[in-house]
């Protein structure tokens, strides 16, 4: 896989805050009893219809990947879906590109895709909407909005007790109830280090280590439908600070500085 060439970090996470919330419908009160299991294996292939047409989940092999499209081959689908478009990708980090940039984090081999068969004017087009290749993860944002459960926005913050899995370069894999979530963070956000002084998330994030018991102080929750959350392999999304981020293992706080 190649990287993903640099992109300004500030104006990547204030489009990414922006897409996701324009895709998410009104707030709901967020719940724990809305977590569910993480299998991210398709048992068998799965279509439900809905607003972007017939959508299928199933495990296939990719052969080939171009600039526009990819060809899978499967007992569920074989031929080609198109690619080309706006794409999320969930990698060594998060972000947000054209499927020219992002095509590179795909390889061939084994792979879940998620598809819809449109229909238009006596032609049917067969779209990627998502796929999930090792950790290697990427989402259509009109299949983040299909995909959403609830979404909680408060003006003031939540508190979530988690443990840390893994911390990438701009977002945490945590733990709760036995259900994994993505914290999104942008390394170059400001904090305040209790007894240090302000610090960019990148300075200090290798503090905050897998199996540190932390909580966080958010702004936004989104919770991902059961289904979904059990192929991706992820149950929720956390964004937005300006409250603080405290590792009850280590005692290490950092609190938002604007």
């Amino acid at each position: 896989m190649s990287y993903i060439g640099k992109i300004d970090r500030l104006k990547l996470f204030a489009v990414l805050s922006i897409v996701i919330i324009l895709c998410i419908g009104i707030a709901s009160v967020y719940t724990t009893n809305v977590l569910a299991s993480n299998n991210t294996k398709a048992d068998k292939s799965t279509t439900k219809h809905s607003k972007i047409g017939k959508v299928k989940v199933f495990n296939a092999t990719i052969v080939n990947i171009t600039d526009t499209y990819i060809y899978v081959e499967s007992e569920a689908y074989t031929g080609k879906l198109i690619a080309k478009g706006k794409w999320i990708y969930i990698a060594n980090a998060f972000g947000r590109g054209n499927w020219a940039e992002v095509k590179d984090l795909v390889n061939k081999g084994e792979a879940l895709i998620i598809m819809a068969s449109i229909h238009r004017k006596n032609k049917t087009y067969h779209i990627l909407l998502g796929l999930k290749e090792d950790s290697v993860i990427l989402i259509r944002p009109i299949l983040m909005r299909h995909m959403t459960q609830k979404h909680l926005h408060t003006k003031t913050y939540m508190g979530v007790y988690a443990t840390i899995l893994d911390n990438k370069d701009n977002y945490m894999i945590v733990n709760r109830s036995g259900h994994k979530i993505l914290v999104l963070i942008n390394p170059e956000s400001r904090w305040y280090k209790a007894g240090y002084g302000v610090v960019t998330w990148s300075e200090v994030r290798s503090e905050f280590k897998s199996g540190d018991m932390i909580r966080i102080f958010c702004h936004n929750i989104l919770i991902i439908k059961e289904g979904y959350a059990k192929y991706l392999g992820f149950k929720a999304l956390i964004w937005g600070y300006s409250g603080a981020i405290i590792d009850l293992t280590s005692g290490t706080a950092i609190t938002r500085y604007k």
